[in-house]
């Protein structure tokens, strides 16, 4: 009854073969049974992680309003400039209604004597541009602006 019993077992593959080989024993002869799948390696890889979603938002001398988000960054790539906060994650962001304006700052280290340039972003309040900034993103007009207006004034 037992060896009957136990022939079933490994039969049926149960007795913790889990299906990769089952022994039996006819006869004083031992027959194994082989897997029919080859078994598959381990990788550590086959894991992403979502993209965050970093950089500029707001370009050049766009028009911004308070709260604007203009920079998402790790670390102060940019540094904030004059009417631009800084959150707690190094997003810049405006705090009043104007125009960006993107600077190269010069930046004096008084221990080591060194220089760094910084980029620094800064918003141009609506009540200091003038028409010019909220055209052409500088004080003056571009120069084939001006020969315009001096041909048509001549």
């Amino acid at each position: 009854m037992l060896l009957s019993m136990s022939k079933a077992m490994v039969a049926s593959g149960a007795g913790g073969g889990g299906g990769v080989s089952v022994a039996q024993r006819v006869g004083g002869l031992m027959l194994a049974r082989s897997a029919t799948k080859l078994a598959q390696g381990s990788t550590k890889n086959g894991r992403d992680s979502i993209g965050k979603r970093l950089g500029v938002k707001k370009w050049g001398f766009q028009h911004v309003k308070a709260g604007n988000i203009l920079v998402r960054q790790r670390g102060t790539k940019w540094h904030p400039g004059k009417n631009v906060g800084m959150g707690r994650d190094h997003t810049l962001f405006a705090l009043v209604e104007g125009h960006l304006k993107w600077e190269k700052v010069r930046v004096r280290n008084h221990v080591r004597s060194r220089v760094k340039v910084r980029s620094v972003v800064n918003v141009i309040p609506m009540a200091e541009c003038s028409e010019n900034y909220k055209k052409y993103g500088k004080e003056t007009p571009p120069l084939h602006i001006q020969q315009q207006k001096q041909q048509a004034s001549a």
